[in-house]
């Protein structure tokens, strides 16, 4: 059986913040390591921040890292929010409402433009 997709609003929010500090969309093998690893959404982009803060050139490749160190090692109490839970049924804090609104008026512009 397949592991269950993370939410649409998820995924999306991951790729916004991404976008957001490196410029571009991330790898679609990291959306998945990410999924498989069941992080919290402030947790990955905590990860991500610290990827942005190193300037790391492979992003994707030094938020999985960390992400897995912290999978082991428990994530930092500095980083913890929500910590490990699942995301499908946690209400959305009001910046992750508005980042979705943000980035469904993205995709439907670049469609409009598309087509």
């Amino acid at each position: 059986a397949e592991a269950e997709a993370m939410p649409a609003a998820l995924t999306a929010a991951i790729i916004n913040c991404f976008y957001d500090l490196f410029g571009r969309n991330p790898s679609s093998e990291f959306l998945k390591t990410v999924e498989q690893l069941g992080f919290a959404l402030d947790i990955i982009t905590a990860a991500l921040r610290k990827a942005n803060d190193a300037r790391a050139r492979n992003p994707e490749g030094y938020a999985t890292q960390i992400l897995r160190s912290w999978l082991l090692n428990g994530v930092p109490t500095e980083y913890q929010g929500a910590g490990r839970q699942s995301t499908s049924d946690a209400p959305l804090a009001d910046w992750e409402q508005d980042w979705i609104e943000e980035f469904r008026a993205t995709q439907a512009k670049q469609k409009e433009t598309n087509d």
